[in-house]
């Protein structure tokens, strides 16, 4: 039997011990930052704004609203350096650290101007984080815009292809550290476990996404489901104020067009953004041979969100999704001379409706649930061979979370959280398997009976 001291020190102990690894893991690992920009009688002043963290590829440019007030979302954690400046002022800078999701507040008074200012900007002292303990690639906004994608559908994937211990396969599959089909996707704190490349579900469109954050070790404890690798997707949610709007379009070999386009607009508490895309090519997946027969594919989508900051603590955001491809399987030589044509369809609708609020400037409690609902199917003509097969799977799919942040000096951490997941609708619902050519099927040594009908439902 344990002794009273000694079982009193026994429990501080592993609640130093749990706490620690709380604050060590858990975390969402993004932060945000209000600022407050004042003139020397202390009004409000539209300011112009920088941020940049070199460590975390962020650089970003905006002017504070009217009040001089403006908050910066979704920054991973990391060191800033913060400008400001406004005509007939001086200019102001400092390193700005973010280490928590519990907001960080700055409010910053501008001097009116000397006749000569001379001010010095370095960035250096954001290029390495030195409290960061693992290895995070992080993807900002400017590498996304100006990547190029060979083929439609792999605009963000071939990013994390470039990076080290990542590996393409067939058809744009991620393979991590030589690990198969163990990559997990994090959208908006969303995880998607499912294989996420061309073939087997729609493409993110990349003018939604703000920026990425790539991890092969060093997880957090919320992300113990695949564990090969994690690509966190963050969508753009700092938009400008007022009425913007974008458009792009583009084309290139195998007959390829595809297009975007995005309207926001931003008016003090509320910001509502909508955006479309789609493509058209002649080579989606890679082709099982030189001639590239029937790999013709088609997708569109569209995205909405819409958000509201109430007075000084709370805020809540609801955004739909919806994306749907369709392609051709590409023939082999003896498919093609068949005349066989299958049909594939992914669709893929997701809802989400977040909530946060700063319970006190040492708490911070933020609430979100997900529906998403996707389904696929596979249709094969008649003359297909050596099988006609027909496939309709599908599910849908719930998650709630709810996280409790605090912060004290040096000490960040998340208490316990929920998380509940809920499945509905098995991987393949229906199939039916039909073999049409048996000699095709004895060269590659896998049949070697006769006629056989398999069906599953």
């Amino acid at each position: 039997m344990i002794p009273a001291k000694r079982g009193s020190q026994f429990l501080v102990l592993m609640a130093m011990l749990f706490l620690g690894v709380l604050n060590a893991h858990s975390q969402r690992v993004l932060g945000e930052l209000h600022i407050a920009v004042r003139d020397p009688q202390g009004a409000g002043l539209a300011a112009a704004v920088e941020l940049v963290s070199q460590a975390n590829q962020v650089h970003r440019t905006f002017v504070a609203d009217s009040d001089g007030r403006y908050i910066v979302q979704d920054l991973p954690f990391g060191i800033y350096r913060l400008g400001l400046s406004a005509e007939g002022f001086e200019q102001w800078t400092d390193l700005i650290e973010i280490r928590s999701e519990v907001p960080v507040r700055l409010s910053v008074t501008l001097g009116v101007a000397a006749v000569t200012t001379q001010v010095q900007v370095s960035d250096l002292a954001t290029l390495v984080d030195p409290y960061g303990t693992g290895t995070v690639y992080p993807i900002g906004k400017q590498t996304i815009g100006e990547n190029l994608a060979g083929q439609p559908g792999r605009e963000l994937s071939n990013l994390v292809d470039e990076l080290p211990g990542w590996l393409y396969e067939a058809n744009g599959v991620l393979h991590p550290r030589g690990s198969e089909y163990d990559v997990q996707y994090v959208v908006d704190g969303l995880p998607l476990t499912e294989n996420r490349s061309p073939a087997f579900a729609p493409a993110f469109e990349a003018n939604d996404v703000g920026s990425m954050r790539v991890l092969t070790a060093n997880y957090p404890a919320e992300y113990g489901r695949k564990l090969g690798g994690i690509v966190e997707v963050i969508t753009e949610k700092n938009a400008p104020a007022g009425v913007h709007g974008q458009l792009d379009t583009g084309g290139g070999s195998f007959a390829t067009v595809n297009g975007s386009a995005g309207l926001s607009y931003v008016r003090r508490k509320e910001r509502f953004s909508t955006s479309g895309d789609g493509f058209h090519t002649e080579r989606y997946v890679d082709p099982p041979v030189l001639e590239n027969y029937t790999n013709r594919a088609s997708a569109g989508g569209f995205a909405a969100s819409y958000e509201r900051n109430f007075p000084d603590r709370d805020r809540l955001r609801v955004s739909v999704r919806h994306n749907a491809v369709r392609f051709l399987v590409p023939n082999e030589l003896v498919q093609q001379a068949a005349g066989q044509r299958q049909d594939l369809t992914n669709v893929e609708t997701s809802g989400q409706i977040y909530f946060q609020r700063t319970i006190s400037p040492d708490l911070f409690l933020s609430l979100s649930g997900s529906v998403r609902d996707a389904f696929a199917t596979l249709a094969s003509s008649q003359l297909s061979t050596p099988v006609i097969v027909a496939q309709d799977r599908g599910y849908r799919e719930g998650y709630v979370r709810g996280d409790l942040a605090g912060h004290h000096g040096h000490q960040d951490l998340l208490m316990p959280r929920i998380r509940y997941i809920l499945r509905t609708g098995t991987s393949v619902p229906a199939c039916v398997l039909t073999v049409t050519a048996l000699s095709y099927m004895s060269q590659r040594g896998v049949l070697g009976s006769a006629f056989l009908d398999i069906s599953h439902r």
